[in-house]
């Protein structure tokens, strides 16, 4: 098989479209060597991005695990008061 790929935000439309939560397309995509490109958030891939935004980076830093690592709903959920460029922007340059 080729290697599959789906785009960050398509899977979030696809989560959307099948009323199901965005962990079990990550869980399908995983079990079937689908690789989730393009992170809407900065994580990976190609997005260009501008400056990191300081007060969103101090709230990244109070979600962040031990190993600074932030879970995608949460950075998600950070988007929607802000904008997704802001916070994959600060995002991309925190990581």
């Amino acid at each position: 098989m080729a290697n599959s790929s789906i785009s960050c935000l398509d899977g979030f439309k696809l989560a959307k479209k099948l009323n199901v939560n965005p962990m079990e397309i990550a869980d399908i995509c995983k079990k079937e060597n689908i690789k989730i490109d393009n992170c809407e958030l900065g994580v990976f891939g190609t997005h260009k991005f501008s400056e990191k935004n300081e007060e969103i980076y101090n709230q990244l830093l109070n979600i962040a695990d031990d190993k600074n690592r932030v879970p995608c709903l949460d950075a998600w959920k950070l988007a929607q008061n802000y904008s997704l460029n802001k916070v994959g922007s600060t995002t991309k340059k925190v990581i």
